[in-house]
Protein backbone atom coordinates (compact mmCIF):
# COMPACT_ATOMS: atom_id res chain seq x y z
CA UNK A 1 0.00 0.00 0.00
CA UNK A 2 2.77 2.42 0.65
CA UNK A 3 4.65 1.39 -2.09
CA UNK A 4 2.15 1.70 -4.57
CA UNK A 5 0.29 5.12 -3.08
CA UNK A 6 2.55 7.90 -4.74
CA UNK A 7 1.48 6.82 -7.55
CA UNK A 8 -1.86 5.70 -7.25
CA UNK A 9 -3.00 9.04 -5.61
CA UNK A 10 -3.72 7.38 -2.31
CA UNK A 11 -7.07 6.51 -0.78
CA UNK A 12 -8.39 8.17 -4.41
CA UNK A 13 -7.42 4.46 -5.96
CA UNK A 14 -9.72 1.40 -5.50
CA UNK A 15 -6.58 -0.45 -5.03
CA UNK A 16 -5.19 1.50 -2.36
CA UNK A 17 -8.74 1.01 -0.39
CA UNK A 18 -8.48 -2.61 -1.09
CA UNK A 19 -5.13 -3.04 0.23
CA UNK A 20 -5.82 -0.89 3.32
CA UNK A 21 -8.68 -3.10 4.07
CA UNK A 22 -6.82 -5.93 3.65
CA UNK A 23 -4.22 -4.88 5.79
CA UNK A 24 -6.12 -3.23 8.84
CA UNK A 25 -8.36 -7.21 8.59
CA UNK A 26 -5.09 -8.74 9.39
CA UNK A 27 -3.84 -7.20 11.81
CA UNK A 28 -6.57 -7.20 13.72
CA UNK A 29 -7.17 -10.92 13.10
CA UNK A 30 -3.54 -11.38 14.04
CA UNK A 31 -3.95 -8.71 17.66
CA UNK A 32 -7.51 -10.69 18.78
CA UNK A 33 -5.72 -13.75 18.15
CA UNK A 34 -2.75 -12.67 20.45
CA UNK A 35 -4.89 -11.59 23.01
CA UNK A 36 -7.19 -14.00 23.64
CA UNK A 37 -6.16 -17.38 22.67
CA UNK A 38 -4.45 -19.46 24.95
CA UNK A 39 -1.95 -20.65 22.73
CA UNK A 40 -1.52 -17.67 20.61
CA UNK A 41 0.95 -17.69 17.62
CA UNK A 42 2.61 -15.11 19.22
CA UNK A 43 3.53 -15.17 22.63
CA UNK A 44 2.44 -12.64 24.93
CA UNK A 45 5.25 -12.04 27.52
CA UNK A 46 7.72 -10.68 24.99
CA UNK A 47 5.60 -7.87 24.65
CA UNK A 48 5.41 -7.21 27.65
CA UNK A 49 8.76 -5.60 28.69
CA UNK A 50 8.77 -2.22 28.26
CA UNK A 51 12.56 -2.17 27.82
CA UNK A 52 12.06 -4.33 25.10
CA UNK A 53 9.38 -2.29 23.01
CA UNK A 54 10.91 0.65 23.38
CA UNK A 55 14.14 -0.76 22.02
CA UNK A 56 11.81 -2.03 18.79
CA UNK A 57 10.35 1.25 18.30
CA UNK A 58 14.42 2.32 18.54
CA UNK A 59 15.04 0.02 16.17
CA UNK A 60 11.97 0.97 13.21
CA UNK A 61 12.78 4.21 13.79
CA UNK A 62 16.48 4.16 13.19
CA UNK A 63 15.93 2.09 10.22
CA UNK A 64 13.56 4.34 8.90
CA UNK A 65 16.15 6.99 8.98
CA UNK A 66 19.22 5.27 7.81
CA UNK A 67 17.97 3.10 4.91
CA UNK A 68 15.63 5.82 3.38
CA UNK A 69 17.96 8.47 3.02
CA UNK A 70 20.58 5.30 1.85
CA UNK A 71 18.09 4.36 -1.04
CA UNK A 72 17.10 7.97 -2.17
CA UNK A 73 20.71 9.02 -2.07
CA UNK A 74 21.63 7.38 -5.65
CA UNK A 75 18.84 9.05 -7.26
CA UNK A 76 20.29 12.48 -5.99
CA UNK A 77 23.70 11.42 -7.53
CA UNK A 78 22.44 10.09 -10.47
CA UNK A 79 19.95 12.51 -11.50
CA UNK A 80 20.59 15.64 -10.11
CA UNK A 81 24.49 15.40 -9.50
CA UNK A 82 25.03 14.00 -12.89
CA UNK A 83 27.26 10.75 -11.73
CA UNK A 84 27.12 7.58 -13.22
CA UNK A 85 26.08 4.75 -11.96
CA UNK A 86 29.77 3.39 -10.83
CA UNK A 87 30.78 6.62 -9.45
CA UNK A 88 27.78 6.80 -7.50
CA UNK A 89 28.59 3.30 -6.31
CA UNK A 90 32.02 4.64 -5.28
CA UNK A 91 30.60 7.69 -2.93
CA UNK A 92 28.18 4.91 -1.37
CA UNK A 93 31.39 2.74 -0.25
CA UNK A 94 32.42 4.67 2.48
CA UNK A 95 28.97 3.75 4.72
CA UNK A 96 30.08 -0.03 4.06
CA UNK A 97 33.24 0.71 5.34
CA UNK A 98 32.10 2.82 8.51
CA UNK A 99 29.30 -0.14 9.67
CA UNK A 100 32.63 -2.38 9.53
CA UNK A 101 34.84 -0.43 11.81
CA UNK A 102 32.12 -0.11 13.91
CA UNK A 103 31.28 -3.94 13.80
CA UNK A 104 35.05 -4.11 14.78
CA UNK A 105 35.44 -1.25 17.45
CA UNK A 106 31.55 -2.42 19.25
CA UNK A 107 33.45 -5.94 21.07
CA UNK A 108 35.77 -3.52 22.65
CA UNK A 109 33.84 -0.50 23.62
CA UNK A 110 30.78 -2.82 25.07
CA UNK A 111 33.06 -4.31 28.22
CA UNK A 112 35.03 -0.60 28.55
CA UNK A 113 31.87 2.24 28.67
CA UNK A 114 29.14 -0.05 28.65
CA UNK A 115 26.12 -0.47 26.00
CA UNK A 116 24.02 2.42 26.46
CA UNK A 117 26.75 4.60 25.80
CA UNK A 118 27.68 3.35 22.97
CA UNK A 119 24.22 3.26 21.84
CA UNK A 120 24.29 6.85 22.62
CA UNK A 121 27.12 7.67 20.70
CA UNK A 122 26.06 5.52 17.42
CA UNK A 123 22.42 8.01 17.64
CA UNK A 124 24.71 11.00 18.55
CA UNK A 125 27.46 9.97 15.24
CA UNK A 126 23.88 9.35 13.12
CA UNK A 127 21.88 12.65 13.89
CA UNK A 128 25.10 14.37 13.02
CA UNK A 129 25.32 12.82 9.90
CA UNK A 130 22.00 13.02 9.07
CA UNK A 131 22.38 16.85 10.03
CA UNK A 132 24.96 17.51 7.75
CA UNK A 133 23.07 15.50 4.85
CA UNK A 134 20.51 18.57 5.14
CA UNK A 135 23.18 20.74 3.79
CA UNK A 136 23.58 18.92 0.41
CA UNK A 137 23.66 21.44 -2.68
CA UNK A 138 23.80 21.04 -6.28
CA UNK A 139 27.25 22.24 -6.89
CA UNK A 140 29.00 19.65 -4.21
CA UNK A 141 31.13 16.99 -5.07
CA UNK A 142 31.71 13.49 -3.93
CA UNK A 143 33.71 14.76 -0.83
CA UNK A 144 30.63 15.64 2.02
CA UNK A 145 28.64 12.55 0.18
CA UNK A 146 31.56 9.68 1.01
CA UNK A 147 31.90 12.28 4.23
CA UNK A 148 28.76 11.42 5.87
CA UNK A 149 28.37 7.87 4.53
CA UNK A 150 31.42 6.91 6.63
CA UNK A 151 30.23 8.64 9.64
CA UNK A 152 26.45 7.31 9.46
CA UNK A 153 27.68 4.16 9.01
CA UNK A 154 29.57 3.71 11.83
CA UNK A 155 27.28 5.11 14.18
CA UNK A 156 24.52 2.55 12.57
CA UNK A 157 26.97 -0.20 13.28
CA UNK A 158 27.34 1.31 16.87
CA UNK A 159 23.69 1.04 16.86
CA UNK A 160 23.29 -2.99 16.36
CA UNK A 161 24.93 -5.03 19.12
CA UNK A 162 23.98 -2.26 21.58
CA UNK A 163 20.29 -2.94 20.74
CA UNK A 164 20.35 -6.83 20.71
CA UNK A 165 22.40 -6.80 24.12
CA UNK A 166 19.65 -4.37 25.92
CA UNK A 167 16.66 -6.10 24.01
CA UNK A 168 17.60 -9.25 25.71
CA UNK A 169 18.74 -8.45 28.75
CA UNK A 170 15.57 -9.11 30.83
CA UNK A 171 13.72 -11.42 28.36
CA UNK A 172 13.48 -15.01 29.65
CA UNK A 173 15.32 -17.06 27.20
CA UNK A 174 12.71 -19.31 26.77
CA UNK A 175 10.76 -16.35 24.67
CA UNK A 176 13.85 -15.31 22.74
CA UNK A 177 12.99 -16.96 19.57
CA UNK A 178 9.42 -14.58 19.36
CA UNK A 179 11.63 -11.80 20.52
CA UNK A 180 14.21 -12.46 17.65
CA UNK A 181 11.33 -12.45 15.08
CA UNK A 182 9.51 -9.25 16.35
CA UNK A 183 12.91 -7.75 16.34
CA UNK A 184 13.32 -8.42 12.70
CA UNK A 185 10.25 -7.21 11.83
CA UNK A 186 10.36 -4.29 13.63
CA UNK A 187 13.83 -3.75 11.97
CA UNK A 188 11.73 -4.64 8.33
CA UNK A 189 8.91 -2.69 8.90
CA UNK A 190 10.80 0.16 9.55
CA UNK A 191 12.79 0.08 6.78
CA UNK A 192 10.01 -0.42 4.31
CA UNK A 193 8.18 2.35 5.64
CA UNK A 194 11.07 4.67 5.46
CA UNK A 195 11.32 3.92 2.10
CA UNK A 196 8.03 4.45 1.06
CA UNK A 197 7.91 7.30 3.24
CA UNK A 198 10.68 9.10 1.50
CA UNK A 199 9.87 8.32 -1.99
CA UNK A 200 5.87 9.31 -1.11
CA UNK A 201 7.53 12.64 -0.09
CA UNK A 202 9.77 12.51 -3.02
CA UNK A 203 6.61 12.05 -5.64
CA UNK A 204 5.05 14.81 -3.96
CA UNK A 205 7.74 17.48 -4.06
CA UNK A 206 8.53 16.81 -7.44
CA UNK A 207 4.63 16.97 -9.00
CA UNK A 208 4.51 20.47 -6.90
CA UNK A 209 7.67 21.38 -8.10
CA UNK A 210 6.89 20.88 -11.49
CA UNK A 211 3.12 22.57 -11.05
CA UNK A 212 4.90 25.98 -10.61
CA UNK A 213 4.97 27.63 -13.95
CA UNK A 214 8.51 28.53 -14.62
CA UNK A 215 9.82 26.07 -12.72
CA UNK A 216 12.41 23.56 -13.75
CA UNK A 217 14.89 21.20 -12.51
CA UNK A 218 17.81 22.75 -11.85
CA UNK A 219 20.09 19.49 -13.15
CA UNK A 220 23.81 20.11 -12.71
CA UNK A 221 25.91 20.77 -16.05
CA UNK A 222 29.68 20.69 -14.64
CA UNK A 223 31.80 18.20 -15.46
CA UNK A 224 31.00 15.31 -13.18
CA UNK A 225 27.78 14.16 -15.27
CA UNK A 226 30.16 12.95 -18.43
CA UNK A 227 33.67 13.47 -16.37
CA UNK A 228 34.95 12.02 -13.40
CA UNK A 229 33.32 12.35 -10.07
CA UNK A 230 35.11 15.31 -8.39
CA UNK A 231 36.24 14.20 -4.78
Amino acid sequence: MTDRGPSQDWFGSREIWIDAIIAAGAFWIFLIQTLTAKQPFFHRDPGQGPQLRRLHRLRAVRRRAAVSTTAILPSFMQNLLGFSALQSGYASMPRGLGSLLAFLSVPYLIPRIGPRRVLASGLVIAVVALYQMAHFDLTMTAGPIMATGLFQGFGVGLLFAPLNTLAYATLNPIHRTEGTIVNTMARSLGSSLGISMISATLTSSSAVDHSVPGQQPQLRRSGAGRGGCRR
